[in-house]
């Protein structure tokens, strides 16, 4: 044996002697073991008490793994496919998308800095929607795409100050229209 392999597997080891603790799902493959470190170590480093991690060759899955835990009183193991949020990971395809799209004249001359909303303007927006309609906010007519690539669209989190961060609220929106969540 070569003795970068042997410290490999001497390094695997001893990370995993310091991780007895980390509860970690899904089928164990050798090769791939610098990917179950760099995710122990990844959640150690930024407190985090549960995730899931996947790689994909070639269009099919080649490893999908579940660590630590699924619930705050850390009694269930997190499954290797447990259904999460993926929370900001889509905005850098949905941004990458939309600038093919306004490469290739999707928005018309103004680009990206077509408005959003078409809300009656004279230069009408890309969306047949008005959000949030209740707020009666009149500045919506002005959002643009790059106000929304950029987070730059107005909406405070802050319930104080507008409907707060709906992003997490689907079970409280769904009990209050009556529906299952």
């Amino acid at each position: 044996m070569n003795r970068s392999k042997l410290l490999v597997g001497l390094f695997t080891i001893l990370m995993f002697d310091a991780s007895a603790n980390a509860q970690i799902s899904g089928r164990y493959i050798p090769e791939l073991s610098w990917a179950d470190i760099t995710m122990l170590n990844f959640m150690t480093e930024h407190g985090i008490s549960g995730g899931l991690l996947g790689i994909m060759k070639d269009g099919c899955v080649v490893y999908q793994r579940g660590f630590g835990w699924m619930d705050n009183d850390q009694n269930i193991t997190m499954p290797e496919n447990a259904l999460v949020r993926i929370a900001s990971c889509t905005k850098p395809i949905t941004a990458a998308a939309i600038q093919k799209l306004a490469a290739e004249g999707a928005f018309g001359p103004d680009g990206i800095d077509r408005l959003a909303f078409n809300l009656g303007q004279s230069n009408p927006g890309v969306l047949n929607i008005n959000p949030w309609p209740s707020l009666g906010d009149s500045r919506m007519r002005n959002i643009t795409i790059r106000h929304l690539l950029l987070h730059q669209g107005g909406w405070d989190r802050d319930p104080d100050v507008g409907p707060g961060d709906v992003t997490y609220m689907e079970c409280t929106i769904a009990s209050d229209m009556g529906i299952n969540s």
